[in-house]
């Protein structure tokens, strides 16, 4: 008996899933018909004879399942001997129900001219140019085969998610192709339009009514929503079908699409999280966007061979369509349409972010038009969470991430509610957020800048921005008091009122594991803000540019200490925040010479720096102590006086740098004098941690001097304060305490007390390691505590201080070729030689 069309189908399709598996396995004809015959034991299947099945010709029947299980065996072998990953499922089981399932097919096959209807093959075109997504498409195929693991009369489900055009559809429609032998009843499809251009997402009624009369042939639909329901799920039951429910937008639009038989495979995609069907029991999975490698891949095979001939451009058109596949294929389908357009002109089209959308777009093609798919996820917005996604384009984090607080003060809404549309936002896949923290895609940035530019007036954007940047001076000046409490370069009035406004900023900074974790996290947003806030010509912008200077310094972000103090220097204009300016800048211009002064360096270099070193640092300095003093003298605030302060405190520095150690003279007086009076104007304001810090400074300078017992007098006052313990038992100043040992050990050294010296070594050394992370430091301790032992006739204890120095130093970018690591080489070299 001929078999029947449809079931001549279901043959075929079982067959080309035995030909998928063979091909995802890697294996040649040729190779895999001898690994069949061996595990045939005695059969034989020729190349040709396997070929004819893989295409379903010249067979009336099902392969016999002995030689099916075999097929799956030798290329689940095969498979995993090559790591390959197969879009077909090996399991055993599955096969055998399917060849159970073909073989009834065939026993009940009837002439062509049969009333049965046609089985569904409703996929639309596999994407021609479909890149990457492995583990995606390993995903569906691992999900696939754990459906039989279901509860009776449970649907496997998936629902993959996703922002606009990052090829939801796209990855669904090519595994399903793939896939689609294993579904031998079908498969349905439907765009559920839940984003679409001017059109009403189809309710549930229309798309069940369609299915009813196009598939299963029904002449009277029933009215009613739950007669639909109902007839659907009689007809498919005990079917084996795929369904793809495309650009759902909530979950009840879904529901009653859903079979209720654990034969079929649902495949749901929304820009939506559809969180309800993941409560139900759905899988999710997250579409993200490509990587660089995937991204130029695409773009190779939609241009063409361009790509590989200038791949710096390509590299550089990806990172402009942000990797996103929807931004890439119209990208390169400009190029591919006109040879002559290279792709390093492509990229000089785009390069300009006010035009960059208008340029990944056809306006006669809405679908591949990158900022209307994007405006379908916006317009379903509430107005409120519209709004914040306009304001968001303000918020400096391109590129970065930001901390809820930040976005609620920008929106100026509490924080509860700033959450709820955070996460409204999230579950559209307009933002992103990890950790806590909240980034957004750099294309849809620009979308919203559009909107906002549209939407927004100047003024509005303004006082949005104005919040922000208030904000974000709370925050910097909270984290610089946890760090260094009372210090008088914080803004303590400001402070004291905003802790008492804003208890979410405060919570932001102090849920960070330390205040430099906090910085960490914000620098790269807080220097764009100082950007931002400078071009909007904001008031309180060198206010803002000036509070980042201490953790600026601590991270060694010089360039960027520069940029901020460059505008803050040209937009100040109170005679408060040009003295805090003048401060900062002529404590940036001694950066260098402070460092060098801890540098390791052959007793042929002994002056740490040029007598004129810092002449410019200390012309500015001079100039804001003078502001300082004016402005106390006029408003009596206690913060003008701590400015002096701190500003003799670090003039005071400047002068000790320029000292000749060998001819101290008149400078290292100056600098001492300088000292005693920031000393007084810090005892005024009852500035422990500031006292501390100065009289280990002035200590030097004592030493400097000649006035040894001064300066032990002032490290042993400094070591006292930097060693008190904090609760988990380190000292509360560890980078005080370590650098107090480090200058009593050298103290010691140089009046020839070596033993003494050798023990404040051996504490500083366990300073920077237990109450500090300071390798550097440790390095250059281990390495002067080595010079001392080799002194008192200890080489071997010498020896392997320096050789621990070393370690240390070559552990830097530099390696072998750090100038320091070479000193302590030159060093052990001498050791190694006298010995």
């Amino acid at each position: 008996m001929a078999v029947a069309s449809e079931e001549r189908e279901v043959l075929v399709r079982f067959c080309a899933g035995l030909k998928q598996l063979r091909e995802d396995a890697g294996l040649p004809l040729g190779e895999f018909s001898d690994r069949m015959n061996l595990a045939l034991q005695g059969r034989t299947l020729s190349p040709g004879r396997a070929n004819e099945i893989e295409r379903g010709v010249k067979i009336r029947k099902a392969p016999d399942w002995s030689l099916v299980a075999a097929w799956v065996g030798v290329c689940h072998t095969a498979a995993r001997e090559r790591r390959r990953p197969v879009s077909v499922t090996t399991d055993p089981a599955f096969w055998k129900a399917e060849h159970s399932r073909l073989t009834e097919e065939l026993e009940r096959a009837k002439p062509s001219g049969g009333s049965g209807h046609q089985v569904p093959r409703q996929l639309g075109p596999a994407p021609t140019h479909f890149t990457g997504r492995e583990h995606e498409v390993r995903l569906l195929a691992n999900l696939l085969a754990a459906q039989g693991t279901l509860p009776q009369h449970a649907t496997g489900m998936v629902v993959v998610s996703g922002m606009a055009g990052v090829g939801k559809t796209g990855l669904v429609l090519h595994w399903s192709h793939t896939a689609s032998p294993q579904f031998p009843d079908g498969q349905l499809f439907r765009d559920l339009r839940g984003y679409a251009p001017d059109e009403k997402p189809l309710s549930p009624s229309e798309v069940l009514a369609d299915w009813l009369k196009d598939v299963w042939g029904v002449d009277r639909v029933p009215d009613g929503l739950d007669a639909r329901v109902s007839l659907f799920r009689s007809r498919i039951a005990g079917k084996r079908m795929l369904l793809v429910l495309d650009n759902a937008v909530t979950a009840d639009q879904v529901r009653p699409l859903l079979p209720a038989t654990e034969s079929c495979f649902v495949i749901v995609t929304s820009r939506d999280r559809l969180d309800g069907l993941l409560a139900e029991g759905a899988s999710p999975m997250s579409l993200g966007l490509l990587s660089p490698t995937e991204a130029k891949a695409l773009l190779r095979k939609v241009i063409g061979e361009r790509v590989d001939a200038d791949e710096p451009a390509a590299a550089a058109l990806a990172k402009l369509c942000a990797y996103l596949p929807l931004a890439l294929r119209v990208a390169g389908s400009r190029a591919a349409a006109d040879p002559d357009v290279s792709v390093a002109a492509l990229v000089r089209q785009l390069a300009d972010e006010r035009r960059r959308l208008r340029r990944l777009g056809n306006p006669d093609d809405p679908r591949t038009n990158v900022r209307a798919v994007f405006s379908w996820s916006y317009r379903g917005l509430p107005e409120e969470a519209q709004r914040m996604f306009r304001l968001l384009s303000l918020h400096p984090a391109a590129g970065h991430t930001a901390e809820p607080f930040t976005i609620a003060a920008l929106v100026g809404v509490d924080i509860d509610t700033a959450a709820e549309q955070i996460d409204l936002l999230r579950r559209r896949f307009l933002v992103t957020g990890a950790n806590g923290r909240v980034g957004m895609h750099d294309l849809l940035r620009l979308y919203a800048r559009e909107l906002l530019e549209q939407q927004e007036s100047t003024s509005d954007s303004r006082v949005a921005l104005d919040r922000l940047v208030h904000a974000y001076y709370g925050c910097v000046n909270h984290a610089f008091d946890r760090q260094n409490h009372n210090n008088p370069m914080v803004d303590a009035d400001y402070l004291r009122s905003w802790r008492e406004r804003d208890p979410a900023g405060v919570e932001a900074v102090d849920a960070a594991s330390s205040p430099t974790g906090w910085f960490a996290a914000e620098h790269a947003n807080l220097v764009a803000l100082v950007q931002a806030a400078a071009e909007a010509e904001l008031e309180p912008t060198p206010r803002l540019a000036t509070s980042l200077f201490y953790f600026l310094e601590i991270g060694s972000h010089l360039a960027d200490w520069h940029r901020v103090e460059e505008i803050a220097s040209r937009m100040a204009t109170a005679r408060s925040d040009r003295a805090r300016s003048l401060r900062n800048r002529g404590r940036l211009a001694m950066i260098g010479v402070l460092a060098e002064q801890e540098r390791l360096r052959d007793e042929d270099d002994a002056r740490p720096a040029p007598p004129e070193a810092c002449d410019q640092a200390i012309s500015l300095l001079e100039r804001s102590r003078d502001l300082y003093h004016a402005e106390y003298l006029e408003h009596g605030r206690r913060q003008d006086r701590a400015g002096e302060g701190t500003t003799l405190r670090e003039l005071a520095d400047a002068y000790r740098l320029e000292v000749d150690p060998t001819a101290p003279g008149r400078t290292i007086r100056k600098a001492i004098e300088a000292y005693q009076a920031a000393e007084e104007v810090y005892a005024e304001l009852g500035n422990e941690n500031g006292l501390a810090s100065l009289r280990l400074a002035l200590g030097m300078a004592y030493a400097i001097n000649g006035q040894f017992g001064e300066a032990e007098q002032c490290f042993r006052a400094s070591l006292a304060y930097g060693g008190l313990l904090n609760d988990q038992g380190r000292a509360r100043h560890g980078r005080l305490k370590g650098f107090s040992l480090r200058r009593l050990a050298d103290l010691h050294r140089d009046q020839g007390q070596l033993g003494s010296a050798v023990g404040f070594y051996n504490e500083c050394v366990e300073a920077f390691l237990q109450d500090v992370n300071d390798p550097v430091s440790r390095a250059r301790a281990l390495a002067a505590r080595g010079r001392v032992q080799d002194e008192l006739g200890d080489g071997a204890a010498g020896r392997h201080s320096l050789v621990e120095a070393y370690d240390l130093l070559t552990r830097r970018p530099l390696g072998v070729d750090d100038p320091e690591a070479k000193v302590v080489a030159s060093w052990l070299s001498r050791l190694d030689s006298d010995a």
